[in-house]
């Protein structure tokens, strides 16, 4: 078992899928992997790390859709940038207001369909 808080990889150039691995880093709580070539479908394994605080996953070239369970796989979530991803699809889930240490949430130039959670409107911020 692999134990680490941080996996920052900002700016690398990295390509090919997330590795599915990430899912070994169970103490994991910022994952940073924005600004790199990464494609393929947003692993759900990612979602599987209850402990994540902060995701940055924004300007890759990943595709799929946001669990509709998200709120209670994240339940420490307070920052969560999904922009530019280009591919992810879907609505945004109703249960993403359960996240209630989320301060940010930045899910622009997607194609995400359907209407913003009201629910997200009775988040505090903190």
């Amino acid at each position: 078992m692999l134990v680490n808080s941080l996996v920052f990889l900002f700016f690398l150039v990295l390509a090919g899928e997330i590795p599915k691995e990430i899912i070994n880093l169970v103490e994991l709580e910022e994952l940073l992997l924005g600004s790199n070539r990464f494609r393929g479908p947003l692993t759900m394994v990612i979602f599987n790390i209850s402990g994540l605080r902060v995701i940055y996953l924004s300007f890759n070239n990943l595709s799929g859709s946001l669990p509709p369970n998200l709120g209670s796989l994240l339940p420490n979530i307070e920052e969560f940038y999904l922009s530019d991803i280009n591919n992810l699809v879907g609505t945004i889930p109703h249960s993403i207001s359960n996240c209630s240490e989320l301060t940010i949430l930045d899910l622009s130039y997607n194609k995400l369909t359907g209407l913003i959670p009201s629910s997200l409107g009775y988040l505090t911020l903190h």
